[in-house]
């Protein structure tokens, strides 16, 4: 697809937002990069979503939407670029004590890089937590929740168990009450 090839073509520097960055009362948690196609932003709170605008701030308990054939970029400002990839539901839940960008996608999927030894993300889906740390990941929930390590390292967590990822591995949870399988090595197809 040219419209992922493009956005996946970005160089991004990283952000000079600090982890507390806030604006009024709000506490950033993000800024829209680059778009195409519909993009909204659901605010905290709030009944109906508007569409997104490049540039625009994204705050704890805001929620990015994109349509079908749509894709947007934001960094987050615990250090993390993230990809979002069409008809995906991306929940920006805050930060914790530690600094982990802690975020939710119960559909779609997203792709994250992370911009210094210091970031930490992890994406709570319907069937497991993707703890990406130090890497390049691709999170993809569609019913299944497959995630792929391009570069470093993540851990697939649920309350049935654990498996950790490292560069060139996948590995898929079958819903939400199995546990994540060993990884395996990615192969072409992947």
């Amino acid at each position: 697809n040219a419209l992922l090839i493009g956005l996946l073509s970005l160089s991004l520097e990283p952000l000079a937002l600090s982890p507390a960055f806030s604006a009024g009362d709000q506490v950033v948690q993000c800024v829209i990069l680059a778009l195409n196609g519909k993009v909204s932003v659901l605010r905290a709170g709030a009944k109906q979503a508007v569409a997104a605008k490049k540039g625009d701030f994204v705050y704890a308990g805001d929620t990015i939407t994109t349509g079908q054939d749509s894709l947007a970029a934001v960094a987050l400002t615990g250090g993390a670029e993230v990809r979002i990839n069409a008809a995906t539901t991306f929940k920006l839940k805050g930060q914790s004590a530690d600094g982990t960008q802690k975020t939710e996608m119960q559909e779609g999927q997203v792709w994250s890089r992370l911009l210094h030894e210091h970031a930490q993300l992890e994406v709570n889906t319907g069937n497991a937590v993707a703890a990406v740390r130090g890497t390049e990941a691709d999170i993809n929930m569609h019913g299944d929740l497959t995630v792929k390590v391009y570069e470093g390292t993540v851990d697939v967590i649920n309350s049935y168990g654990r498996a950790t990822l490292t560069q060139g591995q996948v590995t898929t949870v079958h819903g939400a009450q199995a546990a994540p399988p060993p990884p395996r090595p990615m192969r072409p197809g992947d």
